[in-house]
Parts: C-alpha cells; sequence; structure tokens
C-alpha cells in the first residue's frame, strides 16, 4: 500500500536524518507519518516530490514556520493547493558532507559549484574563476 511506504518514508527520515540533528523535523516527520489526509495529499505525489525536506519547505515557504505539528498541520491543509504547487515547481539537493558515514572514512573531494546568486559570488570558486559580469 502507498500510504504504508510513504509513512514508512517519513518514519526513516525522522530516525535516520532528523534524530540528533533537527528535533522540529524530527517531529514533523513523524506527525505527518501517523496523518492520513496529509498521507493522502502527498500520496498524490511522484515519489521524487514526496521528499520530506521539501514538503518541510514549501510549507515555511507558503505559510511561515510552524512551532510544532499541530501548527504545521493546520497551515499545511489551509495552503495545501499553494503547497502543492510549490512542490511540484522545486527541488532539493542533499547535504553530502553530512551525509557521509563517518565509518567509511576520509570523504572523497568532489567539486560540482553551480552558483549564479550575487550572494555567493564572494565565496564561490564557480564565479571567482568566471567572475560576475563586469561592465568596463
Amino acid at each position: 500500500m502507498v500510504l504504508t511506504g510513504l509513512a514508512e518514508r517519513y518514519i526513516r527520515f525522522a530516525d535516520d536524518e532528523a534524530r540528533d540533528r533537527s528535533a522540529l523535523y524530527e517531529s514533523l516527520a513523524r506527525g505527518v507519518a501517523g496523518d492520513a489526509q496529509i498521507l493522502d495529499m502527498l500520496s498524490a505525489l511522484t515519489p521524487n516530490k514526496q521528499q520530506p525536506n521539501l514538503l518541510f519547505a514549501a510549507v515555511d515557504s507558503v505559510a511561515g514556520t510552524s512551532g510544532d505539528f499541530g501548527d504545521f498541520r493546520r497551515r499545511l491543509l489551509e495552503n495545501a493547493p499553494a503547497v502543492r504547487s510549490l512542490m511540484l515547481s522545486r527541488s532539493t539537493q542533499t547535504n553530502e558532507p553530512a551525509r557521509w558515514p563517518r565509518s567509511a572514512g576520509r570523504r572523497p573531494r568532489t567539486r560540482r559549484w553551480s552558483c549564479s546568486a550575487p550572494p555567493c559570488w564572494p565565496t564561490c570558486r564557480t564565479t571567482r574563476r568566471r567572475g560576475p559580469s563586469r561592465t568596463r
């Protein structure tokens, strides 16, 4: 059943990703896993759009930061069409350094930069190499 798999995904997120990192996200993920109405809404999305981080960010963006699951649930359900629309138009990027298992030893160096926003310019190696557009 789709809802069971989706609930398990949110429990796994709470246990593996949020525990000891974010008490709020852990609480939200557990709440979502036990809420049939939210799981039903999420089941209408494709699996890559059912990500916990994407849901939490979309609700935060549309309705503001929630303090607990009850507040999160209310904000989500009151703004469901806007949250769904935002989830369909956006994606998340994993935080690779935090996901690298310590038991695997030192993380191999990777070079992936794709910045274009001005706040990145002073520190981003890509934009330092290219540089922002300059007028002469």
